[in-house]
């Protein structure tokens, strides 16, 4: 199973690799088991995550649990490749010993890096505007306002309610109905809807809001 595993597993005795499956050969580009026996497995890392992985080496336990820890590895052409590396603890009959699982992590790595590079330009296209955003689940009632949105009522994000009750409480009571039919389109298959709305400032007057 361990030989067969699509994940990297080690086996580290005294901070030196006793073992490397072949998907750790395969990461690291290194095909021969023997060039890996041996090696510190601070070597697989690179060099700003060293001390990081000997603290985990150091802190595992025969007790169960594992730690966790993301770094970067280079291989042999000299790529470095984002890996998550979890250790466990044991006995290995001779002292104790580290399981590392080392998954590469590349890919999720580049989408996080995508999602908050779109957040950033979303963050920064509505900063400049006047249009305020609100993000409502329909299953839980849960609202997720910009703060834009809470700022062109006179409100801090903070002091805005996450749920739909604070639009409704501040939605003006003549316009209720219109609100409700315009939801409903969207509930009956619409993709979208355009409305006019009244709501309460904090000071107390009203907002005409589209």
């Amino acid at each position: 199973l361990v030989e067969r595993s699509p994940d990297a597993i080690l086996i580290v005795r005294d901070g030196r690799i006793d073992y490397a499956n072949p998907a750790v050969r395969r990461l690291v580009g290194i095909p021969d088991q023997a060039a890996l026996t041996g090696r510190s497995a601070l070597d697989l890392v690179a060099p700003p995550g060293r001390a990081r992985l000997a603290g985990l080496l150091n802190a595992t336990h025969d007790d169960g649990t594992d730690i966790r820890l993301e770094e970067q590895i280079v291989t042999s052409d000299g790529q470095v490749v984002d890996v998550e590396i979890t250790a466990f603890g044991f006995d290995g009959g001779r002292g104790p010993v580290v399981q590392l699982i080392v998954r590469d992590i590349t890919l999720r790595k580049q989408m996080e890096a995508s999602l908050r590079e779109s957040e950033e330009r979303l963050r920064l296209a509505f900063a400049g505007s006047r249009e305020g955003v609100w993000d409502w689940t329909l299953d839980t009632g849960a609202v997720v306002y910009s703060s834009q949105w809470a700022a062109m009522l006179g409100y801090e994000a903070q002091e805005i309610e996450p749920h739909v009750r604070a639009w409704e409480r501040l939605l003006h009571p003549d316009d209720r109905w219109r609100a409700e039919q315009a939801l409903k389109t969207v509930l009956d298959g619409a993709s979208e809807y355009t409305g006019e709305f009244r709501l309460r400032h904090k000071q107390g007057h009203y907002v005409d809001v589209l």
